[in-house]
């Protein structure tokens, strides 16, 4: 249990065997950590958006393709 981490099979296949990433300033970043970092210091909501707060952030919604149109759409339908 202590090495297990909650993740949507979605963002799991996305992610595949990736750790980090390159920034739009085109420096290796690496991906958020679930269990090492807080989601509160890397993102926030911006109603169905995930809006980075950090490099790490941006590349992790980058790769996991976090504001996909159809994930945005989802996030709506759940969250009155």
């Amino acid at each position: 249990m202590d090495n297990l981490a909650f993740a949507c099979a979605v963002c799991n296949r996305n992610k595949g065997t990736d750790v980090a990433a390159l920034s739009v300033s085109g420096d290796p970043v690496s991906l958020f950590h679930p269990r090492r970092q807080a989601w509160r210091d890397h993102f926030r909501f911006d109603g169905p958006f995930i809006r980075p707060l950090t490099e790490a952030g941006e590349v992790t919604v980058r790769v996991l393709r976090m504001n996909e149109p159809w994930r945005v759409r989802e996030r709506m339908a759940s969250c009155p």
